[in-house]
């Protein structure tokens, strides 16, 4: 026994609080890792601008010494700056400025603006334009939208003018809402124009120049402000609007008077429907289309923004017109599709560094549980590890650190050396254990001596991955995602080796009361016998009650809410039967086990063992599993008539049906045959105390609060109505839970076994190899295969030498 006058510690002795700080830090990690962006590589920004500057019918010699000398001379002052080159060639001149990695570019880009101000360029000249490349602005996708080839609606120009039109104001309007999609850009096709030809000839006869008629358009299609006038105590805003509305307002403008005649553009030529020039040509399946590039914001999941878009673009089938795809396929005989979706490739990389984590987690987990044949101690480990993970992503949500391939490879890297810091402080305490030590004392003593060197082991990792923050140039920008997220994953997993694992193995467990919780409810275990009436009366008709207060209450809300929309389209997408097949599901899953524990009970009181539920469940399984594999050999061809035609020929939905035979005729049975009166094998038939309240906790609630608010029960019964029904449900689904928690157990129990059982056999044939140990076992080694191959090893020093030359070699 410990003396009363311990030493306090925290770890110890406030396992609550111990486990409310780590709970605290799994939820902050928990919702940083929702909120961290998936990319494919961390973010990568080229300190790199280019200002382009166009002189139109100039030479090279003169681009260089009236452009880019000007430029250069005025650009070199910019902070920030490495080297400034140019290049000059006909017409155009390119000046680059190169900056110093690390250099924000937000302040070079306002710094180079504000020094081209104070450039004096040629008149001929146009406006400088500052050029900048962001991997990060490329297109999250590419859709393509082309028109049906055997409309005439896309024939010519007209078509792909239709095409541009429906892109702009269908497409593009519904895609850009979305959150996180910065724009979508129409490309292709052919953009609409108003054309104004003028006749040179009718020009001349008139005596105008063109700029007359140009700068006389200009002028008629403006609105513009009028200010504002008061009236009284109003206030009106005057505006002039003047913009053109049709062809003919623009063909009727007049250009000029004279001698009392008024001369109109259309006098001069003809105003039609034109196209702008075409700078680029898109083609998906051989036809002409046009292509909607979307962009994500910065800081948008591009995953997230992708999955949104393909939902709300969806799959062409036939004249659905759920999505956006079927909708235009219906209404405008036109094909939208992804024809690129970088979120794929994205997806892909980071699923498959994910499960490359898993499987290592799985595998260390399996070797721990191997190597020290202790499920608790395993356990314990084990949770170390998405202890140590989840808290990683809260710093990395700090040090806005992107979920990619690097960062989440850093994580894949450290899982392995996450476990080390717990191995050695829970073998320390297991050790202190057997020196005889108490529970609390071994965990403070065994921490204690293996502190120091458990935090030496990890900062020497540290300093390994550390320095890769601080490297510059392109390489610091991959590697550092990587660093950051191997030093705050070590440093997170030492936390929990010095404080979270100590509190663990200070603990005993606890023991539950013999009446505590479901473990000892009528329905939590299979013994005991249940009488006809009971089964109906305590079960079956309390679980069909449970049902219709349950459809009551659903469908009443749901009519409720029907009508507090007051929204005709939403009225029409619920199906109130839907709505009361999933409340029936729900229902039956939560009834599914009690059932079967009440079936078990009723076989008892028949005098039969529960053995023959599984003999009545072994068909429907094996029906299944023959069922599922015929669909998977059907592939895709699974339609109803397809099946159909299956069923009836192959005998696989005839096999289905025949199976569920032997169930339904054992259910009949329990619910019809009477049982004895007698005592049989199971125990005695208690026909009297199977009340409601004896059987369930929520009815037994229900009778103590009737017999408490006696005098105001009848005024206040639908509230205990609502919740008797509300604890009713509680209590059958908590039977659930006990009863799935004790499959899971099982499992895991049986693997256990099986692996250790493995191990054992793995071992003996391994020491059949090696041999026993040479001389006695005084040292306190013992046998065993690791301490057989510890000998060997001392033995055979020469063997063992070869064996790391080869090693090294290979």
């Amino acid at each position: 026994m410990e003396s009363p006058h311990r030493n306090p510690n925290f770890t110890t002795d406030r396992p609550v609080a111990v486990l409310m700080v780590f709970l605290a830090a799994i939820v902050f990690g928990y919702f940083s890792l929702i909120q961290l962006p998936v990319t494919l590589m961390p973010e990568m920004s080229y300190p790199t601008l280019t200002v382009r500057t166009e002189y139109p019918g100039a030479a090279p010699e003169e681009v260089e010494n009236d452009i880019s000398r000007r430029i250069e001379e005025a650009l070199g002052v910019v902070g920030g700056l490495n080297e400034i080159s140019s290049i000059s060639r006909a017409g155009v001149s390119d000046v680059i400025l190169e900056f110093v990695w690390g250099t924000s570019m937000v302040d070079a880009i306002q710094n180079t603006l504000e020094k081209l101000d104070l450039v004096r360029l040629p008149r001929e000249a146009e406006k400088p334009l500052l050029l900048h490349y962001d991997p990060s602005l490329d297109p999250v996708m590419e859709l393509s939208l082309s028109g049906s080839s055997r409309s005439i609606k896309y024939k010519g120009d007209e078509g792909l003018r239709r095409l541009r039109r429906i892109a702009e104001l269908q497409v593009k309007r519904q895609i850009e809402p979305i959150k996180g999609v910065a724009a979508a850009r129409v490309r292709g096709g052919l953009e609409e124009e108003i054309h104004v030809l003028i006749n040179e000839a009718k020009l001349q006869r008139v005596s105008l120049s063109i700029g007359q008629v140009i700068s006389r358009l200009r002028a008629e299609n403006i609105n513009a402000a009028g200010g504002r006038i008061q009236e009284g105590g109003a206030e009106y805003m005057i505006r002039t609007i003047n913009e053109y509305q049709s062809l003919e307002e623009i063909a009727n403008t007049i250009v000029f008077r004279r001698e009392g005649r008024e001369i109109r553009v259309k006098d001069l030529g003809q105003v039609v429907y034109g196209q702008r020039d075409r700078e680029m040509m898109t083609k998906t399946d051989g036809n002409e289309s046009v292509q909607i590039d979307i962009y994500k914001e910065a800081d948008a999941n591009m995953i997230n923004v992708a999955e949104q878009v393909s939902r709300l673009i969806g799959k062409i089938s036939g004249s659905s017109r759920s999505t956006l795809a079927g909708k235009l396929r219906a209404e405008e005989d036109a094909y939208l599709r992804v024809v690129a979706d970088r979120s794929i490739f994205i997806d892909s990389s980071i699923s498959e560094v994910m499960s490359t984590a898993y499987f290592g987690g799985m595998l260390a987990i399996l070797v721990l549980l191997i190597f020290l044949r202790d499920l608790r101690t395993t356990a314990i480990i084990a949770l170390s590890i998405p202890i140590s993970i989840l808290v990683t992503f809260a710093p990395l949500n700090i040090l806005d650190v992107t979920l990619n391939i690097m960062s989440l490879g850093g994580l894949a890297m450290g899982i392995g050396m996450l476990v080390d810091s717990s191995i050695v402080v829970l073998e320390s305490i297991y050790r202190c254990r057997e020196e005889g030590d108490s529970i609390r004392k071994a965990a403070i003593r065994g921490t204690k001596e293996v502190r120091g060197a458990v935090i030496a082991s990890t900062l020497t990792s540290i300093c390994v991955f550390f320095p890769m923050v601080f490297v510059e140039g392109l390489a610091g920008q991959v590697f550092s995602d990587l660093g950051l997220t191997v030093v705050t994953s070590l440093i997170a997993s030492l936390i929990v080796a010095v404080l979270f694992i100590p509190m663990l193995a200070s603990r005993t467990g606890f023991q539950l009361k013999s009446d505590a919780g479901m473990v000892s409810h009528f329905f939590g275990s299979i013994n005991g016998r249940m009488n006809l009436s009971s089964y109906w009366l305590r079960f079956l008709f309390p679980a069909a009650a449970l049902l219709g207060a349950m459809l009551v209450v659903v469908l009443s809300y749901t009519w409720w809410m029907v009508g507090a929309m007051d929204d005709p389209k939403f009225e029409e997408e619920i199906v109130y039967g839907a709505v009361a097949m999933s409340v029936f599901s729900f229902w039956q899953l939560v009834c599914f086990i009690p059932g079967i524990i009440a079936l078990a009970k009723r076989l008892h009181d028949l005098g039969r063992t529960a053995w023959w539920l599984l003999a009545a469940a072994a068909p429907p399984v094996v029906a299944m599993i023959a069922f599922v594999v015929a669909m998977i050999e059907m592939g895709d061809d699974s339609n109803p008539a397809s099946f159909a035609l299956f069923a009836l020929f192959e005998g696989s939905g005839l096999l289905m049906l025949v199976s569920w035979v032997p169930a339904w005729l054992l259910t009949l049975i329990c619910s019809v045959v009477p049982g004895s009166k007698n005592e049989n094998r199971f125990g005695q038939a208690d026909h009297e105390g199977q009340t409601l309240a004896k059987l369930w906790g929520s009815f037994r609630a229900f009778g103590e609060s009737h017999q408490r608010n006696r005098t105001v029960f009848l005024a206040t019964s639908p509230y205990f109505a609502l919740r008797l029904a509300v604890s009713f449900l509680l209590e059958l689904i908590g039977l659930s839970l006990v009863w799935a928690i004790r499959a899971v157990s099982f499992m895991g129990l049986t693997a256990y076994r099986a692996i250790m059982k493995i191990g054992s056999v793995f071992g003996s044939l391994l020491t059949k190899v090696f041999g026993e140990p040479k001389g006695d076992s005084t040292d306190g080694t013992g046998k065993g295969f690791y301490r057989s191959l510890i000998h060997w090893a001392l033995d055979s020093p020469v063997a063992m030498i070869a064996l790391a030359a080869a090693c090294f070699w290979v």
